[in-house]
């Protein structure tokens, strides 16, 4: 999201609060969305320098996605690889744990890869773009 930090986390805080309420009625139609949103506020939390509170959020959103993908089959396999991704980042950041976030990030990948084998032209550009974007960020840091 663009604009002010507050705008945007006021958006996503309220994003959050209305699928909460969408997952308690339909959770198989909304609980997805509620990861989407829990995950894109624990970004805009790491924007804002609350590293702690965005682990709770990315952590949330992981764990609703892994439900999801146990309930539903691969359906949300590539959203869930992407979040680990940032878990794994998040993790590094707030509590400074490289071991935690390489093991993160190779669950992430091991998905990835396997996506990447079974339909190639789909998610072969997705596991790259992660891998490349992953080395940046491990090299800048």
């Amino acid at each position: 999201m663009d604009g002010q930090p507050a705008e945007a986390l006021g958006a996503t805080e309220e994003a959050i609060f209305l699928y909460r309420q969408l997952a308690a009625r339909n959770p198989e139609a909304y609980v997805p969305g509620l990861a989407d949103s829990l995950n894109s506020h624990a970004l805009e939390l790491v924007r804002a320098g609350r590293s702690h509170e965005a682990l709770e959020a990315c952590a949330e959103a992981v764990s609703l996605l892994r439900a999801a993908v146990g309930a539903e089959g691969d359906a949300h396999l590539p959203n869930l690889a992407v979040y680990l991704v940032d878990l794994a980042r998040i993790t590094l950041w707030s509590e400074g744990d490289v071991a935690r976030s390489v093991e993160i990030t190779e669950e992430a990948y091991r998905y990835l890869d396997e996506l990447a084998a079974r339909d190639p032209r789909c998610f072969r550009g997705l596991r790259e773009a992660v891998r490349r974007d992953q080395f940046r960020f491990a090299y800048r840091h």
